[in-house]
Order: C-alpha cells, then structure tokens, then sequence
C-alpha cells in the first residue's frame, strides 16, 4: 500500500474527479481516492446511493489507462485547447478589445470577459446573445451563469468543442452582428 494522502498539517485528503471532462460526457464514470481509513465507510456510501457501475465499461478505461492511451490523449487534448485557449484570448484583446475586457484565467474550457460599448447594456447583451443562440452560437451571457444579481455585463466562451481556426470568425459573427 503506498502512501496516505495527506494536507499540510496531517489533516486527510479525499480526490474526487470524473473522465467526463477529459474523454467523454456521457462515460459517466469517476473516481475517488481515500486513505485508508475512509474506504470502508466511502464503499458503503456508494452502495447505499448507487450500487451499480457498469463493469464493462470500467473494465476498459482501466485497460486504456493501462495502455497508456489516457496519458496519450490528455497530452493531444492539452495542445488542442492551448491552441484554442490562445486563439480565442488572442481575439478578444485584439480585435475586439473595443467590445471585450478578458477576465484572467489559467484553468477550464472557458473565457469570460466583461462586454463594453453597445454591449455593455445588459438588456441589449441579453437580446444580443439570445440572437447568436438563435443561429446556433452557443454563448451564455454572466447574468444567466451568476449566483448574484448584478453581475457587471460580460459573457462566457467556451472552446471545448470549436476549432482554433472557427474561433475568430465566430466571434466575429457573435459581437459584430
């Protein structure tokens, strides 16, 4: 058995984590590791909740982690959203720095930015995004996402699924139109 995780100070630690985000949403698979002396208690919570995790399927992502392949595809998918993050930051603090203020980030699938000019009115930003939802630009504007009510006007990119080279001219299309 290796070692225990632990915090600094020697308080326990518990990681929790699912494959959605870096394989497939609808793996619908996750994972927990405890020390020791949780296991026990933690195995009978799952099975009080949800005794049931299809076998198969946990069968062959332990073979793809096996096999070195999940390592593999995180290495390909980190350089495909770096490009992408670059891509879509790179335009909003260039081309449309006019319209857009970047919120800083370092993590996630997403950029937020404060909207500025015609689209800093919230109703106008609010009508605008329902429009880009209209054609078919999935965009959420940080009203809609907030825990508080008066959230300065802003919206949230995601690039999870878009091409590097899509990124621009939809955004074009999204705050030009």
């Amino acid at each position: 058995m290796g070692p225990q995780p632990r915090l600094h100070g020697g308080r326990h630690v518990i990681y929790v984590g699912t494959f959605s985000k870096v394989m497939l949403p609808s793996l619908r698979l996750g994972f927990l590791v405890a020390p020791a002396p949780l296991r026990r208690a933690l195995r009978t919570a799952k099975y009080a909740t949800d005794w049931h995790t299809a076998v198969p399927t946990q069968a062959a992502l332990a073979r793809f982690i096996d096999d070195g392949l999940l390592a593999r595809h995180i290495r390909r998918m980190r350089n495909t959203y770096a490009a992408r993050h670059l891509a879509l930051t790179s335009a909003l603090t260039g081309r449309f720095a006019d319209l857009t203020e970047l919120v800083p980030s370092a993590a996630g699938l997403h950029v937020t930015a404060f909207t500025r000019g015609p689209l800093a009115d919230p109703q106008a930003l609010a009508d605008h995004a329902a429009g880009a939802r209209a054609s078919g630009v999935a965009i959420h504007t940080l009203a809609e996402i907030a825990a508080t009510r008066g959230t300065r006007p802003g919206l949230v990119f995601g690039y999870g699924s878009i091409s590097a080279p899509d990124i621009e001219p939809g955004l074009g299309r999204l705050l030009r139109s």
